[in-house]
């Protein structure tokens, strides 16, 4: 599914900019994304299995809902 953008009621217009939905399958071999750094902080909400943080030593479990800040 390509992504979706929904604008928010316009009495969050001053705090939310938009909502992005995607659905994906995380399945050999695009078993991982990326979220790269710009100006906007994140909130990702997961349903389905669990996913984790990679990091070089291990992988964290991620909760299903949690919040990007900003990043460099």
């Amino acid at each position: 599914m390509a992504p979706q953008e929904f604008i928010p009621d316009p009495q969050l217009a001053n705090l939310v900019q938009s909502y992005w939905m995607t659905q994906r399958n995380f399945y050999p071999p695009k078993d991982t994304f990326q979220v790269l750094p710009d100006r906007f902080i994140e909130i990702i909400v997961s349903y389905g299995a669990p996913g984790f943080l990679l990091t070089p030593d291990t992988s964290l479990p991620l909760p299903a809902l949690y919040l990007v800040p900003l990043l460099k």
